[in-house]
Parts: C-alpha cells; sequence; structure tokens
C-alpha cells in the first residue's frame, strides 16, 4: 500500500462515523413524539449515507495528498 492509502485508512474519520451510524441504528424512532426531531433524524441518516459512500468513492493515490479536509471533516463530526 502506499503512504496515502494508508495514511486515509487510518484515519479517526473512518472510527467516526462508524460510532456515529452505530449511535443512529439505535435510535428507537418509536419513542421520537417530535416530528421536527424525526425529520433531523432522517436528514441526518441521509447526510451520515452520503459521507459514507463519498469516502469509499476515495482513491487516496489519486485524491489524497493533505488529509486537511479529511480532518475538518472529522471535526465536524465528532462535535456535532
Amino acid at each position: 500500500m502506499s503512504r496515502w492509502t494508508d495514511s486515509f485508512g487510518a484515519h479517526a474519520i473512518h472510527d467516526s462515523l462508524e460510532n456515529i451510524q452505530k449511535n443512529l441504528k439505535d435510535i428507537n424512532l418509536a419513542n421520537v413524539i417530535d416530528e421536527k426531531a424525526l425529520i433531523e433524524i432522517a436528514r441526518l441518516k441521509k447526510v451520515i449515507e452520503y459521507i459514507d459512500k463519498y469516502l469509499k468513492l476515495i482513491d487516496p493515490d489519486i485524491n489524497i495528498t493533505d488529509l486537511g479536509n479529511v480532518n475538518n471533516l472529522n471535526q465536524y463530526m465528532v462535535n456535532s
């Protein structure tokens, strides 16, 4: 593997994304009575699915020379 692939594969964003996906799966929607909250949860699920698909499309050997954007995305996901 290349240094870019190794660096990208070991990045914390993968663990952050996995944790968010697990937490979203653990939400019992039957217990959520606020319609606005249900809409926000549905939107968050779409966003996380989009990010997951996007990260799987990245070829680190071509696209990743600096992990700054990935770091920023990870910080945003962790802090939100």
